[in-house]
This record gives structure tokens, C-alpha cells and sequence, in this order.
């Protein structure tokens, strides 16, 4: 047995020495003790890893659905401008061909224009040089 001391204080605030005996705590005890508190951390901490590992691994799926729907937005989005964009191509296309047909055209009335201003300024210079 081992001894010791315990001191405490009455009502009236006097120190009362007490010298008692206690066992000593086997090492088996003390070992199967540690074990079982050891065993005890173990699985609870194990516990809380998984737990804490669910959790992360849920708010990791939510994030990735989320940013996978941000890129199923941002490539609809992508795919609607590269088509307004082939279409205004294809306007412009179509616009200057437009104006290449109307330059033609306009080219030709101005040649006929030309034609038709060089007749008359021979007409009339042939017509002022006779009277």
C-alpha cells in the first residue's frame, strides 16, 4: 500500500492532516486502462474522420455540379454567340454582294451616263459650230 497525505479544512477553516493508504494500481490494470482509452479515442476519432470526410466529400459534389452547371451556361451562352455571329457573316456576305451587284450597276449607269453626256456635248458642239 501506498501512503499519503490528504489535508482538508473543517467548518472552522482549520487544516486537517489525514495520512491515508491506497493501493497501488497494478501494471495489468493500468495497461488494459491505457488500452481501453486508447481504443476508445481511436474509434471515435475514426468516427469523426469519416464523418468530417462525408461531408466533405458532399460539399465537394454540390460544388462541382454547380460549377459544372456554370460551364453548361457559359458554353450555351458561347454556343448562341458564335451563331449570331455566323449569321451577321452571313448577312455581311449577303450585304456586299448586294453592294457589289449595285456598284456594278451604278458603274454601268455611269458609263451610260458618260456615253450619253459625250453624245450630247458632240450634238451640241456640232449644233453651236453650224449656226
Amino acid at each position: 500500500m501506498e501512503k499519503y497525505k490528504n489535508e482538508t479544512t473543517d467548518k472552522d477553516g482549520k487544516k486537517i492532516t489525514e495520512e491515508l493508504k491506497r493501493p497501488i494500481p497494478s501494471t495489468k490494470l493500468t495497461n488494459f486502462l491505457i488500452k481501453q482509452v486508447k481504443s476508445f479515442v481511436d474509434n471515435n476519432l475514426r468516427d469523426l474522420k469519416s464523418s468530417h470526410k462525408s461531408v466533405l466529400e458532399w460539399d465537394l459534389d454540390q460544388l462541382t455540379k454547380k460549377n459544372n452547371s456554370q460551364i453548361s451556361n457559359l458554353d450555351n451562352q458561347i454556343k448562341a454567340i458564335l451563331t449570331e455571329n455566323t449569321n451577321i457573316d452571313k448577312d455581311r456576305e449577303k450585304l456586299v454582294a448586294s453592294v457589289e451587284v449595285k456598284t456594278k450597276s451604278n458603274d454601268k449607269l455611269s458609263t451610260d451616263i458618260r456615253a450619253d453626256l459625250k453624245q450630247y456635248a458632240k450634238e451640241h458642239t456640232t449644233r453651236s459650230t453650224r449656226s
